[in-house]
């Protein structure tokens, strides 16, 4: 299916109203491909720009979403997955830019992955070899099980089980995600012509 150039609006218009369905599809077909290119990209930025690359669960927090309407509308959706939003909302939402986290805080004991976070803290947690424990004054902390106690020096002992606390932090915003998606969206439709209505849902 292609235009010719040179011939009259006559013929353009038996054009059209020959190959309307068509030319829907190829456009809604277009958009879609459009829309997932925004989402890669977004996906891709969010890898990128925290601190010592995403962990593969982070990597995997975005995905496009097509739904139709009726023939004459659809709908193209970049959602970001719930369990990813519950923490990626500190560093991409502006309305959560001042709130403090919850979260575990390392301590010194604890072995890091490049991002900063406790090696294997899933897997230990669910194995029970770290645990939760509340002291007298009411922190909450996660130790080592697998480190033993010692009754010649418990205090010490203890201290060097203990791989972090439960406390709430800042976190630095990465960057506006609703801004950066807006951005890349429009630059994707700018060379489309059609009716767009774009929104956000929470």
């Amino acid at each position: 299916m292609a235009w010719r150039r040179g011939n009259s609006p006559n013929n353009m218009r038996r054009f059209i109203n020959n190959n309307s369905p068509a030319i829907g599809q190829e456009f809604k077909k277009e958009l879609s491909n459009r829309m997932r290119i925004v989402t890669q990209h977004m996906q891709r930025k969010v890898d990128n720009d925290v601190a010592g690359g995403g962990v593969p669960f982070t990597g995997k927090s975005m995905y496009f979403n097509f739904k139709k309407i009726s023939d004459y509308k659809t709908v193209n959706q970049i959602i970001v997955l719930p369990n990813q939003t519950s923490y990626l909302k500190y560093i991409l939402d502006p309305a959560y830019r001042h709130v403090n986290e919850g979260k575990i805080i390392p301590y010194k004991n604890a072995k890091l992955t490049k991002q900063g976070n406790i090696t294997q803290l899933r897997s230990r947690t669910q194995t029970d070899k770290y645990k939760k424990v509340k002291s007298k004054n009411g922190t909450t902390y996660l130790i080592d099980t697998t480190k033993k106690s010692s009754k010649r020096n418990p205090k010490l002992a203890r201290e060097k089980r203990v791989i972090g606390y439960y406390g709430s932090v800042g976190r630095k915003p990465l960057f506006d995600f609703y801004d950066e998606t807006e951005k890349k969206v429009i630059e994707q439709l700018r060379t489309l012509r059609g009716t767009f209505d774009y929104r956000w849902r929470n």
